[in-house]
């Protein structure tokens, strides 16, 4: 990605299909740039906040990672501005990544609920290690199972900075309420006054 120094405000690079963005990190000073929105688009949708790349600032080289976007409130698919972090090969990514339960439906076709607590997971990595996600088969688990983050099992490579005995996902079966039998009076309970 090839990104310009800017002097431009925000709101007059946006009007010319640009978004603005901040580099700051390993032996920089924050530098304001610019970029296409497609260029932008496409380098996150590669990607996105988990893994690092190179990125050009006045054809000067830089190794990079995406580390915050803000998105227009009307439209949040609409990227309005980025940061970029510069980091170095011996730095670490502090980041959230998306947990994936495989199987869902295999267990949903059973019946039975999967009621997941945790999206995302907040780990620490090495740069050049980057992952997506955080992927679980969960296609063997049953009524009354429950997967907490000592369980995930991750690269050794990644640390986890989440609570181990936080509720990912458990497994059950739908409540049903049980309906009055036909001729069977409700007991009216009295008002307290």
């Amino acid at each position: 990605m090839k990104l310009m120094k800017r002097d431009e405000k925000a709101g007059a690079l946006r009007k010319q299909d640009m978004i603005p963005g901040v580099v700051y990190g390993h032996g920089i000073d924050a530098i304001s740039v610019k970029v296409p929105r497609k260029e932008f688009v496409k380098s996150y949708e590669k990607f996105r906040q988990t893994k690092t790349f190179n990125c050009e600032i006045d054809q000067s080289p830089h190794q990079v990672y995406i580390k915050d976007v803000q998105r227009d409130v009307l439209n949040p698919e609409k990227i309005t501005h980025f940061d970029l972090l510069k980091v170095s090969s011996s730095d670490k990514i502090h980041t959230r990544l998306p947990i994936v339960l495989l199987g869902r439906e295999n267990i949903e076709r059973q019946g039975l609920i999967v009621q997941q607590s945790l999206n995302d997971i907040d780990v620490k990595y090495q740069v050049g290690k980057g992952l997506e996600s955080i992927e679980i088969d969960i296609v063997n688990f049953k009524d009354g199972d429950m997967l907490k983050v000592s369980d995930i099992k991750v690269p050794d490579y990644v640390d986890v900075l989440e609570d181990m005995d936080m509720l990912v996902a458990s497994i059950a079966h739908p409540k049903v309420e049980a309906e009055p039998v036909e001729g069977e009076e409700v007991a009216e309970v009295p008002l307290v006054e």
